[in-house]
């Protein structure tokens, strides 16, 4: 079977094409990667200072996480003891930082602070449940709802 002048020129453009689409979307995703790393190098040089497991590349320490939850806790558990030198452990679940802390006292700082009061993106999904009350909410609405029931402690 042979090709035609239409069936060859048909393949060659469809494969160049198809080269281009790839030879833009690798520096397009370069760049992003880029730029996403170094908006986020903060926390980065922040995480440096806190003890921790060391991680694999885009997903952390999520294999040592792997398993029920009894095992799960075990290995929290573990990870805690040999690496609490200052009261917090870091640990990497794919590209997001989890702090956990120890000491009474650090927990106590940021519980009461008025100004760390944004809530992790994960609370969106407990919003159909609890609606806009005291955990889920931020800003005016935690402060005015905070205002209401702290003299009931």
């Amino acid at each position: 079977m042979s090709y035609t002048a239409a069936e060859s020129v048909a393949a060659s453009s469809t494969w160049a094409a198809t080269s281009m689409f790839y030879m833009l979307l690798v520096p397009a995703l370069i760049l992003w990667y880029a730029y996403w790393r170094m908006s986020r190098r903060h926390m980065y040089e922040l995480a440096e200072k806190i003890s921790g497991p060391p991680g694999l590349p885009l997903i952390g320490n999520a294999l040592e996480f792997t398993g029920g939850s009894d095992d799960i806790f075990k290995n929290l558990v573990t990870k805690s003891v040999d690496y609490d030198k200052e009261g917090m452990v870091k640990l990497w679940i794919g590209p997001r930082l989890l702090v956990f802390l120890y000491d009474p006292r650090d927990v106590e700082l940021i519980l009461s602070s008025h100004v760390l009061i944004d809530k992790a993106d994960e609370y969106r999904f407990f919003k159909p449940w609890l609606g806009n009350g005291l955990l889920i909410s931020t800003g005016q609405k935690w402060r005015s709802h905070r205002k209401l029931i702290a003299p009931t402690f």
